[in-house]
């Protein structure tokens, strides 16, 4: 597999965008279109405001390197909150 940069990742980006996937290269056509889209993870909706705001304080405290648990950082990942 090769990856794209520059001026040729743009070009496919439109042509996908655009939903004109076909593109003609001399006197060959190609389809292009999307294999996979990387998966993003939604937070859950369900979370208590007080919770939100403990997992924020603990957020905070992780990126200052302060000590935490691995457990509250494995339940944040979990809950789409890191």
């Amino acid at each position: 597999m090769n990856k794209l940069t520059g001026d040729e990742a743009d070009l496919l980006q439109k042509v996908i965008e655009d939903n004109d996937h076909v593109i003609q290269v001399g006197n060959k056509r190609y389809y292009v279109t999307i294999m996979e889209e990387p998966k993003v993870p939604q937070p859950n909706k369900n979370i208590l405001k007080e919770e939100v705001q403990d997992y924020q304080l603990k957020k905070r405290n992780i990126l200052k390197g302060k000590e935490f648990s691995i457990d509250d950082v494995v339940e944040m990942i979990d809950m789409g909150i890191i």
